[in-house]
């Protein structure tokens, strides 16, 4: 499984049903996806899938979970709720897909808008015009409903070599095992990050390594020893440093001077740069909300020698 998490906004009570719209381009045949919605029933989004469309191939696989074709186009209507839904959109791929290939999965939340068109007043009537006429001209009116975009997120898989693979979830695994750790049992996203790193286990362990062994890291470390992939993540007298750029500093003449980071512990670090080419990537990284690991030679921790732009799924 390939998995992806996100977070919808519930149905508002007043108006028809939101629907996620699912497409797809270039996914190999016979793939199956799903979605899994831990504060919502999957017995009620098929109940409002069997009265909105009659016909439909989705199907509840258990209490939250729904499953459905990766092909062509899926409608899943989101129940009203409060708050927001945290989700895990997983595909399973046919493993006969080539290495190289790549599919694209689009995923758009639309919601219903009603409107009322009232019908333009008559012109001024002629002294033989009746007032019930008038009165009934006003009162016609028609109400027309559409579907309006909410918010919309698209990724790309793409088939790489076992190796590259492997190196990859497991530095998934080690992060997502420290994140479980950590996060409160009340909070929504824990059974999303819990079914998260199960899927992430098993595909660690069809790749040849067993996830038993790798243990929780903060910033998705695994040493060479534990490493079935044998890539090294770290390499030795090296200052690390992950977390959110918090801010981006210039000196009074407008250069850029530097940045901070402010990382999950609470904690704000000082790095100091100039290059353009940093500045350009510490700019994107705080307005898009990227997680950064920056990394400096010990002896001059204040000076980044490397800055990496962290995507943990």
């Amino acid at each position: 499984m390939i998995s992806h998490p996100f977070e919808i906004k519930p149905s508002a009570t007043n108006q028809g049903p939101d629907v996620l719209m699912i497409t797809w381009r270039g996914t190999p045949a016979q793939s199956v996806a799903e979605i899994y919605l831990p504060a919502v029933s999957s017995k009620a989004i098929i109940s409002l899938a069997d009265k909105i469309y009659g016909r439909h191939r989705l199907t509840a696989t258990d209490a939250n979970t729904i499953q459905f074709p990766a092909s062509d186009l899926a409608l899943i209507p989101i129940p009203a709720g409060t708050g927001r839904y945290a989700g895990l959109l997983s595909v399973e791929v046919h493993p006969s897909m080539p290495e190289g290939r790549s599919f694209m999965v689009s995923v758009r939340q639309l919601n219903q808008v009603s409107a009322t068109a009232r019908t333009p007043p008559p012109p001024p009537p002629a002294p033989q015009v009746s007032v019930a006429k008038a009165e009934s001209a006003r009162s016609s009116k028609e109400t027309f409903s559409w579907r309006q975009l909410q918010g919309a997120f698209q990724y790309t898989v793409t088939a790489k070599p076992d190796k590259v693979l492997l190196s990859e979830q497991e530095r998934l695994v080690a992060w997502l095992k420290w994140r479980f750790g950590v996060i409160p049992a009340t909070n929504r996203w824990k059974p999303v990050l819990q079914r998260y790193l199960k899927y992430t286990e098993s595909l660690v362990w069809n790749l040849g390594t067993d996830p038993n062994t790798i243990p929780p890291s903060e910033l998705g470390k695994v040493t060479r020893e534990g490493s079935g992939s044998g890539l090294p993540i770290v390499n030795h007298g090296e200052h690390e440093c992950t977390g959110k750029v918090a801010a981006v500093h210039y000196d009074r003449f407008g250069d850029f001077c530097g940045f901070v980071i402010l990382t999950e512990a609470g904690h704000e670090r000082l790095f100091r740069a100039t290059e353009h080419a940093v500045e350009h990537l510490v700019r994107e990284a705080w307005v898009e909300r990227t997680a950064v690991s920056v990394f400096s030679d010990e002896r001059n921790p204040e000076r980044p020698d490397r800055l990496v732009l962290l995507r943990y799924h």
